[in-house]
C-alpha cells in the first residue's frame, strides 16, 4: 500500500463530519461494541474510541480501514489519527501535522471564549455591575473573561471524564435548539407573551434533559444516544426535535392562557427603528470613537 492511497483513506476518513464527537463508546471492525472503554480489543482488532452514533460508527470504520491496512497497531482509539502520522509519514510532515491538530482544536476554544466574554461584558456587566463602564474598562473586563474561560474549559477537559464531553455535546444540540422559539418569537414577533416563551424554554429543556438521560447503549447507562421514541406515536425520533415541539406547543397554550387571564404582558421599549438603525443616523449614540490613522497604530 503506497503513502497516496493512505494519505487518500485518511483524507476520506477526516471527512466524515461527525469526527469532533469521538470521545467515548467502541466501534470495531467485527462490529461488536464493548463495555470497556478501553482503546484495545482481546481479539487482536483494530478498534477505535468513539461515541455510539451512527455517523461516528461510520468514521470508525473508516478509520479502522486505513489503521488495519497501514498495519499500525493502536493502543488508544484517540490518538488513532497522531500515531498514524507519526508511524507513516516523516518526522517534519508529522510536525506539522500534529502543529495543525493542536491549532484545530484551540480557534474553535478562542472563538468561543471571546463570544463568552463579549455576552458577559455587555448583557451582565454593563447591564447590571458597572452600567458607567468606559469602553476601556469593557476592554479590560471581557479580556480577563476570556483568560478564565478557557482556563476553566482546560480545567474541565484534564479533570472530568472523557463521557462526559460527549454527554455535553449530546445535550448541547438539544438545549441549544429550545432558545430557537424565544429568540424568534421575541425579536421577530411580538405574538407570544414572555412568560410563556420562557415556559416553552423550561419544558423542553427538562423534557430533552431526562429523555437524554434515559437513553442507555452497550457502553453506558445515560446518555447512550440522541434518538428516542416519541410519546403518543411510537416512531423514533430526534430528542431535541420532539422537545422543540413540546417547546413550541406549550408557548402557544400559555400565550392564550395568559392572556385569558389578562397577565401583564410587559413593555417592548424596542421601535422598528431600533433594528435598521445605523451609526450616524438621527438619534443613535456612538459609543466608541471614530477610528483613525493614528488609533490604528
Amino acid at each position: 500500500m503506497n503513502r497516496r492511497t493512505l494519505l487518500g483513506g485518511l483524507f476520506a476518513a477526516a471527512s466524515v463530519p461527525a469526527l469532533s464527537a469521538c470521545a467515548s463508546g467502541i466501534t470495531s471492525l467485527d462490529g461488536q461494541g464493548s463495555a470497556s472503554g478501553g482503546g484495545g480489543s482481546s481479539k487482536g482488532g483494530v478498534t477505535i474510541g468513539t461515541a455510539n452514533f451512527t455517523e461516528n460508527q461510520v468514521l470508525g470504520y473508516l478509520y479502522a480501514a486505513v489503521l488495519k491496512a497501514a498495519g499500525v497497531k493502536v493502543t488508544n482509539g484517540q490518538l488513532a489519527i497522531p500515531q498514524l502520522f507519526e508511524n507513516m509519514f516523516p518526522d517534519w510532515f508529522a510536525g506539522v501535522a500534529f502543529a495543525a491538530i493542536g491549532i484545530g482544536a484551540l480557534v474553535p476554544a478562542a472563538i468561543m471564549s471571546i463570544a463568552a466574554a463579549n455576552l458577559f461584558t455587555r448583557n451582565i456587566y454593563k447591564d447590571f455591575i458597572n452600567p458607567a463602564a468606559t469602553p476601556r474598562q469593557e476592554t479590560r473586563v471581557s479580556k480577563l473573561v476570556s483568560l478564565l474561560v478557557k482556563v476553566g474549559a482546560l480545567v474541565f477537559v484534564l479533570t472530568m471524564d472523557k463521557t462526559v464531553a460527549i454527554n455535553f455535546q449530546l445535550l448541547g444540540g438539544i438545549w441549544i435548539l429550545q432558545t430557537f422559539p424565544s429568540l424568534v418569537g421575541g425579536l421577530f414577533t411580538r405574538w407570544f407573551h414572555r412568560w410563556a416563551l420562557l415556559g416553552g424554554w423550561a419544558v423542553g429543556m427538562l423534557y430533552g434533559t431526562i429523555a437524554a438521560y434515559g437513553v442507555a447503549s452497550p457502553t453506558q447507562k445515560h446518555f447512550g444516544g440522541s434518538s428516542k421514541e416519541i410519546p403518543g406515536i411510537g416512531e423514533i425520533g430526534y430528542i431535541g426535535l420532539t422537545a422543540f415541539v413540546l417547546n413550541v406547543a406549550v408557548a402557544v397554550v400559555l400565550t392564550f392562557a395568559l392572556r385569558a387571564f389578562k397577565a401583564p404582558e410587559g413593555v417592548d421599549e424596542t421601535s422598528p427603528g431600533d433594528y435598521t438603525a445605523d451609526a450616524g443616523d438621527p438619534g443613535v449614540q456612538t459609543e466608541l470613537p471614530p477610528a483613525t490613522a493614528e488609533a490604528s497604530h
